[in-house]
């Protein structure tokens, strides 16, 4: 038999490349590192800037949006106040930090700035008005006189008992009384004038001297005089009684 031929091997088909993607465009909107300002953004509200603190003057106050006028009366210690309470009560007022403020009443007075009370003027004295600033607006009272930072009672004459007259029976018992009764009497007896260095009332003076005398007095309170009061007693030498062979005086 005739020889078998060996079969012919069918070629390999060469590998079909794989189709490239097409590339892929994006749709996303780019993103800008820029912030829309105020005036372009539709949503966004407009801001005020308040005034710094410094910005308030002496008088004033800083609130959220602007600087404020302090009440009536009342006055800052300096400028760039941050609240009402920096607003106190001028000198001659009263009342509380960031308040109203009322005058010192007459007879008071508020020296200093703030809240303090009125102080009162010393014993029968007062103020000519009200909101006084300071104590050298305390008068005395009519009847009063300053001595040493006090209102005193003004010094008046003594009164001397008796005041005149003839008396007979060889003495006459005299008294003095200071006016006002918180001062003392200085007198004399021989007609001089007398001053804070003569005699010291201290209780009855008893003349017996024949004739008159003149009875000079002053009232005296620390160095301050009164003006004198002047009493002429005239003693005459009691009358002679004979009792039988006996003379009584």
């Amino acid at each position: 038999p005739a020889p078998t031929p060996a079969p012919t091997p069918a070629p390999t088909p060469a590998p079909t490349p794989a189709p490239t993607p097409a590339p892929t465009t994006s749709t996303a909107a780019p993103t800008s590192s820029v912030t829309p300002s105020s005036s372009t953004a539709a949503t966004a509200a407009p801001t005020t800037v308040p005034p710094t603190t410094a910005a308030c003057p002496k008088g004033q106050f800083h609130t959220a949006t602007s600087c404020e006028a302090c009440p009536a009366n009342s006055n800052t210690l300096g400028t760039g106040s941050p609240s009402v309470a920096s607003c106190k009560c001028n000198p001659g007022y009263t009342g509380a930090d960031g308040g109203s403020c009322t005058a010192c009443a007459k007879a008071f007075y508020k020296s200093e700035q703030g809240s303090a009370a009125c102080t009162s003027c010393p014993a029968f004295s007062t103020t000519p008005s009200t909101g006084s600033t300071g104590a050298d607006a305390c008068a005395c009272n009519v009847g009063y006189t300053s001595e040493g930072g006090a209102c005193l009672e003004d010094l008046q004459a003594p009164l001397i008992d008796p005041p005149q007259g003839t008396f007979n029976n060889g003495r006459v018992e005299v008294t003095m009384s200071p006016r006002p009764a918180s001062a003392s009497v200085h007198f004399t007896l021989d007609g001089t004038t007398p001053t804070s260095a003569s005699s010291k009332y201290s209780g009855v003076v008893v003349i017996t001297t024949v004739g008159t005398t003149t009875v000079r007095a002053i009232t005296v309170r620390n160095a301050a005089v009164s003006p004198e009061t002047t009493a002429r007693l005239t003693v005459n030498a009691a009358a002679s009684v004979i009792c039988g062979n006996n003379q009584v005086e």
